[in-house]
């Protein structure tokens, strides 16, 4: 569709267009989730997503240094960097944002 929906009649919306305004904000509502992922996605290392992912399954630092074959301090520095990029403070929040954003 393309142009602009006039709602300003003075009779009220009709049901097609209140029906059309409906599915154009779930379309861009959808369409900007899509995109918000896509540019987080971008950001995110291969390892950082890995990182992400094993604290999200409640595994320690250490643990996670094991599987993935890093040191503990670099699995720490790699968090550091996820919660930059997320924009958290705490790891209940970075998984909870993580989720919401489908990246875990």
């Amino acid at each position: 569709m393309i142009g602009v929906i006039d709602i300003s009649c003075m009779n009220g919306l009709t049901d097609e267009c209140v029906f059309m305004v409906f599915l154009m904000a779930k379309y861009t509502e959808y369409n900007y989730a899509a995109l918000k992922k896509e540019m987080i996605e971008g950001k995110f290392e291969e390892v950082e997503l890995k990182i992400l992912k094993l604290t999200a399954e409640g595994k320690t630092d250490e643990e996670i240094a094991k599987m993935i074959n890093r040191s503990i301090s670099n699995v720490k520095y790699h968090k550091s960097k996820i919660f930059e990029k997320l924009n958290v403070k705490n790891v209940k929040d970075c998984i909870y944002k993580a989720t919401k954003m489908d990246l875990i």
